[in-house]
């Protein structure tokens, strides 16, 4: 799916919210997106300075840690679905239980990459829900 991102090129760049509680893990995905696909890579550190980022704006792709103080993944990924359930939401985890996961999964999260991943593995992931993006934004 990678190699079919770099012959499809978007139409623009893809804006792209990463939702982590921790710096290295925002700033390592926010430069791979960047750099290999040309998004426009937004960051939150929390689910609070996250929401607030929707309230302001639209985004094609979420992002979401699971393991994050305050406001869980979790909840988070069911306020986001109440607020804006037309964006394509990814959970990010590097701890999930299996009923996490199994809760993930009843909410609609077809996407979860595990940390530590590979960089061709979220590549091929982000490049997969954005191309889907796209296509159906072409149907209507």
């Amino acid at each position: 799916m990678y190699k079919k991102i770099q012959q499809f090129h978007l139409k623009s760049p893809s804006k792209v919210l990463v939702v982590d509680d921790e710096l290295l893990s925002r700033n390592v995905v926010s430069k791979i997106l960047y750099r290999y696909l040309g998004c426009e890579v937004y960051t939150a550190a929390n689910g609070q300075e996250a929401l607030s980022f929707l309230r302001s704006n639209d985004f094609d792709l979420l992002m979401v840690d699971l393991a994050m103080p305050g406001l869980s993944g979790i909840d988070l990924v069911k306020r986001i679905l109440d607020l804006k359930p037309h964006i394509p939401l990814m959970v990010v985890t590097g701890n999930a239980t299996d009923e996490q996961l199994v809760m993930i999964r009843s909410l609609g999260i077809q996407h979860v990459v595990f940390k530590p991943f590979k960089i061709a593995t979220l590549l091929e992931m982000v490049a997969e829900i954005l191309l889907s993006k796209e296509q159906i934004n072409n149907y209507v």
